[in-house]
């Protein structure tokens, strides 16, 4: 299971910040993280609520394994759209990789309270209430 950079897109509106986040997207799509990274930062400058530049830049940092980095960048994604499924599920997997549990179980509930049949945030969830201790949910969660 890894974070997802499904939603990464370039639908924004200004023609100059859309052109930069295709050039990330192409970057990071390319492999070229260091690039794709520094693309999103620039944009962030300019504008600090661009949600995929954000988003971005938390798949990164998670990648890269900096998972503090990538909390606080996927925190401020779910801060943007904090109904986006895939960002909640994000941040819950970066929380869950660095060792906070009930953090993670917060976010995997938000992603399902979003989007109901969300695959990945089940299993999760599942996974972390498993081992928070209840075998009884984690067992509905599988199934």
């Amino acid at each position: 299971m890894d974070i997802s950079s499904e939603r990464l897109t370039s639908a924004e509106k200004d023609p100059r910040t859309r052109l930069a986040f295709e050039k990330a997207l192409t970057e990071y799509n390319q492999g070229r993280l260091i690039s794709a990274e520094a693309k999103c930062l620039e944009i962030i400058k300019k504008d600090p609520k661009h949600f995929d530049a954000v988003q971005m830049l938390g798949i990164i940092a998670y990648q890269n394994r900096k998972l503090d980095i990538a909390v606080v960048f996927f925190a401020k994604a779910v801060g943007i759209e904090p109904e986006n499924a895939r960002a909640q599920y994000n941040l819950g997997r970066a929380f869950l990789e660095y060792g906070k549990l009930e953090e993670a179980e917060i976010c995997y509930r938000k992603a399902l309270q979003i989007e109901p049949r969300y695959a990945e945030a089940l299993n999760d969830l599942g996974q972390v209430v498993l081992l928070l201790g209840s075998t009884d949910e984690a067992e509905r969660n599988y199934q």
